[in-house]
């Protein structure tokens, strides 16, 4: 694919979807975060049968493509000529996943305001991160 060819390639998708995340809505050029975040999804992966064109592709956040990843429904997928309904399903999927990271992060965050206020993790996870405050070499 030319030079030309691959910024067509991008630049249809994100015109048509607005440089507007599909899944969350976040727009994507509201600041040079967000446009680094930007990223072409397929609706229905290419690895689960899905086709690089331009019906199946769509403008998504870094954070939602991966937490979409592969995914596509196994059972009642669906209808391959539906966009709107394929997108309702994908949406849904990954703001459901997108709720349950953010009830993880908010545990790590209180995790690590627990470390720093006591110097203890109060639990198995692996979040430890090591208090600035401190010599590099002291114990946890």
């Amino acid at each position: 694919m030319s030079k030309k060819e691959t910024f067509e390639y991008f630049r249809r998708t994100y015109v048509r979807d607005n440089y507007r995340c599909i899944y969350c809505g976040r727009d994507m050029i509201s600041s040079l975060d967000d446009w680094l975040s930007l990223e072409i999804d397929h609706l229905q992966p290419t690895s689960k049968g899905g086709k690089d064109e331009e019906d199946n592709r769509v403008t998504s956040c870094n954070v939602c493509n991966k937490l979409k990843s592969s995914y596509y429904p196994k059972e009642n997928p669906p209808p391959s000529g539906d966009k709107e309904k394929q997108i309702q399903v994908m949406r849904e999927y990954v703001l459901k996943k997108r709720a349950a990271e953010q009830i993880r992060w908010l545990k790590a965050l209180q995790q690590f305001d627990d470390f720093k206020e006591h110097h203890i993790l109060k639990d198995d996870s692996d979040l430890s991160r090591p208090d600035p405050t401190k010599p590099k070499d002291y114990n946890v």
